[in-house]
């Protein structure tokens, strides 16, 4: 009888641990601007989360809205119920309503710096 290997979670977790750090690494050489650096981040989270999360949910970016119509500014990313509309503005930068929304990822490399202060900042736009 041959004997399957179990599969490790936490090894899996690891894994991609160590494959986002050789990314970041990889585009901080080749990428010189933060907005450049900061979106290619961005995609890889996303990317991840795509292929890890249910299909009852999405992952995209740009704007909350709710029903008064207060907006909440650039989100990182949006984990969003994939049985509401979204606001589409026919790129990957869309608007979502306040109802639909799962959680918020503000994506940082170095919570030391940004405006006003990195965590700071950070709390503020999630």
């Amino acid at each position: 009888m041959v004997k399957k290997a179990k599969f490790d979670f936490l090894e899996y977790c690891k894994k991609t641990e160590d494959l986002m750090q050789s990314w970041y690494k990889h585009n901080r050489e080749v990428l010189q601007h933060s907005s450049n650096l900061g979106s290619v981040r961005e995609h890889f989270v996303k990317h991840i989360l795509m292929n890890f999360l249910p299909k009852s949910v999405m992952v995209g970016s740009g704007e909350i809205i709710n029903r008064d119509g207060d907006r909440t500014g650039q989100q990182d990313i949006i984990i969003y119920r994939s049985d509401f509309p979204v606001i589409t503005s026919l790129t990957s930068i869309n608007t979502y309503l306040s109802e639909g929304v799962v959680a918020t990822i503000e994506v940082k490399s170095n919570l030391r710096t940004g405006r006003p202060k990195g965590i700071n900042s950070a709390f503020n736009s999630v």
